[in-house]
């Protein structure tokens, strides 16, 4: 979601939708308690628009945050089975006992798979 539908759906009581993520929920609540404060009159137009700025800092910054986390996890997921695949051709080569310049060229090309290094045996 974004902060905007965030933001509207606090300021009109709605719910959330099912499977709605913790950090949306997090802003969602936090600008809920804001609009519950103004409405009450226990702040001000100035206050509850610097708060809201803060919200919105935060949501976007855990947002990214979150985006960052899940690129990497698939970057990491892609290495591990591409070196699964070498270790089986590393295995097979071992079994029809190929020369061991051949394996050890298959396994620096593992490792640079899991490690992202290049540069490894070249």
């Amino acid at each position: 979601m974004t902060f905007e539908e965030i933001e509207h759906a606090a300021r009109r009581d709605e719910k959330l939708p099912d499977g709605t993520s913790t950090i949306d929920y997090a802003a969602y609540y936090a600008m809920k308690r804001l609009y519950d404060l103004y409405w009450q009159k226990r702040i001000t137009v100035d206050e509850a628009s610097e708060r809201k700025k803060q919200v919105r800092s935060a949501f976007e910054r855990e947002t990214k945050l979150y985006q960052n986390y899940m690129e990497f996890t698939k970057l990491y997921q892609d290495r591990v089975k591409k070196s699964e695949l070498l270790r089986a051709e590393i295995n097979r080569m071992m079994g029809k006992n190929k020369d061991t310049p051949q394996i050890l060229q298959a396994a620096l090309e593992c490792i640079r798979e899991l490690t992202g290094d290049q540069l490894l045996g070249r």
